[in-house]
């Protein structure tokens, strides 16, 4: 089972159901107590602009940490 928060603050790669891949700074963890959707949530910086996506557990096929 995945674990998201061990991601928060770091850079990865996501594969999400649809099959597309994301990189980015995983900048904001909730648990699922946290949120209406009471799902595990991560948001990633994936332009340093500004530009976070946001996705919950049910949402990620795969998630890894890059350099």
């Amino acid at each position: 089972m995945l674990k998201l928060v061990e991601y928060l603050w770091r850079k990865v790669k996501v594969i999400d159901i649809d099959g597309k891949e994301w990189k980015g700074k995983v900048i904001d963890h909730e648990y699922p107590d946290e949120n209406e959707e009471e799902k595990e949530y991560i948001s990633v910086d994936i332009g340093g602009k500004g530009w976070n996506l946001g996705l919950y557990i049910d949402e990620i096929k795969s998630i890894e940490e890059i350099n």
